[in-house]
C-alpha cells in the first residue's frame, strides 16, 4: 500500500514540475504572439512582420515540443497558422516575375490565389464573403476581385480576437 501511495506522489509531483515548466514556454509563447498583435494594431511593415513572426515561431515552437496536443497548443498554433497566412498574402505583393511571359501584377495574383485556400481554411469567416466577391466579380484571378487590405486587416482582426482570448486563458493559470 505504501508503494501505491509512493509511486502516486511521484507521479504528482512529476506532473506539477511539467506544469510548471510548460507555464515559461507557454508565457514565452503568448508573449511573443502578443507582440506580433500588438505591431499590427499599430502598424506594421513587411520586414518587421516577419521578423516578430520569426521569433514568435521560435517561442511557439519551443511550447509545442513540451505540450503539443492540449486544446491550448492547438490554439497557439492556429494562430502562428494564421499569421503565417497573412504573411504570405502581404507577401505575394512583393512577388517578382521570373520570366518576361508574366508581368508583376499576374505573379502577384497567382501567389494570392495559391493562398487563398490556406485562409479559408484558418479563417472560415471570410470564406462566404470572398466567394460572393469573387462571383459578383468574376475575374481571371480569383484575388483580383478582393480588396488586398480588406483580407490583411481581416485576418489580423480575427486572429487579434483569438490572441486576447488566448492571453485571459494563459494568465487564468497564474
Amino acid at each position: 500500500m505504501k508503494s501505491h501511495r509512493a509511486i502516486i506522489i511521484v507521479v504528482i509531483a512529476c506532473l506539477i514540475s511539467s506544469c510548471d515548466s510548460n507555464k515559461k514556454e507557454l508565457g514565452e509563447a503568448v508573449k511573443a504572439l502578443q507582440q506580433v498583435d500588438s505591431a499590427t494594431s499599430v502598424g506594421t511593415n513587411i520586414s518587421n512582420y516577419a521578423t516578430q513572426l520569426t521569433s514568435a515561431k521560435t517561442e511557439v515552437d519551443a511550447y509545442l515540443l513540451k505540450d503539443s496536443n492540449s486544446e491550448r497548443a492547438k490554439k497557439i498554433d492556429k494562430l502562428l497558422n494564421r499569421h503565417l497566412a497573412a504573411l504570405s498574402w502581404w507577401q505575394c505583393n512583393l512577388s517578382q516575375a521570373e520570366s518576361s511571359l508574366k508581368d508583376e501584377y499576374e505573379v502577384a495574383s497567382e501567389c494570392r490565389d495559391a493562398v487563398l485556400p490556406k485562409i479559408f481554411e484558418l479563417f472560415p469567416g471570410i470564406k462566404q464573403d470572398a466567394e460572393q466577391a469573387i462571383t459578383n466579380k468574376p475575374r481571371k484571378y480569383k484575388s483580383e476581385s478582393l480588396d488586398k487590405s480588406a483580407v490583411l486587416q481581416f485576418m489580423w482582426e480575427e486572429t487579434s480576437i483569438d490572441t486576447k482570448s488566448l492571453l485571459e486563458d494563459a494568465n487564468g493559470l497564474k
